[in-house]
């Protein structure tokens, strides 16, 4: 029979069930708020969003590698994607981009011609995506590779050395 004390044990358990319901619920609402909005930034051109460049490097070949990966599946979808996030990239922090500015010195110019230059490209490759012209998606790639490849045997060093005090290429 249901006791005043069986009673009182079912209505705590049901309150503890619809608070871990609700927290489990808004949690859930709150992660994929912020992956939709963290997703949005990353996808708009010109974004304001800044990131340290050496993460932004990391996240540009985390986008090469979808692009591959969508090469080797035909799936232009995520070809697309992967140009669309190379072409809206993270700014570099203006601390970080100043003390760039001072490492090249003079040879500053050709290193915003090189990310310039490579989002130029990615804005290409987002419309051959669209358009599924694999012809123009390979050269596309091939140039964008090209681009980050020149840059980084121009700059890399000089860069990293200026930014984390260090020349190990394992860092």
């Amino acid at each position: 029979m249901n006791s005043p004390k069986h009673m009182h044990r079912r209505r705590i358990g049901r309150s503890t069930a619809k608070l871990i319901t609700g927290i489990v619920m808004a949690t859930t609402l709150a992660v994929g708020a912020a992956s939709a909005q963290d997703a949005r930034q990353r996808a708009e051109p010109d974004s304001p969003q800044v990131r340290p460049l050496k993460y932004l490097m990391v996240a540009l070949g985390q986008d090469m590698n979808r692009i591959n990966d969508g090469l080797w599946h035909e799936d232009y979808e995520m070809i697309r994607n992967g140009a669309q996030a190379i072409a809206g990239h993270p700014r570099v922090p203006p601390e970080q981009m100043a003390a760039i500015r001072e490492a090249l010195d003079e040879r500053f110019q050709q290193f915003v011609g090189f990310d310039q230059h490579v989002h130029g490209v990615a804005v290409e490759l987002v419309d051959a995506a669209e358009r599924r012209d694999l012809v123009d998606i390979l050269n596309a790639y091939t140039r964008i590779q090209n681009g980050c490849t020149s840059c980084h045997t121009a700059f890399r060093d000089e860069v990293r050395a200026k930014l984390y005090g260090h020349l190990d290429p394992s860092n």
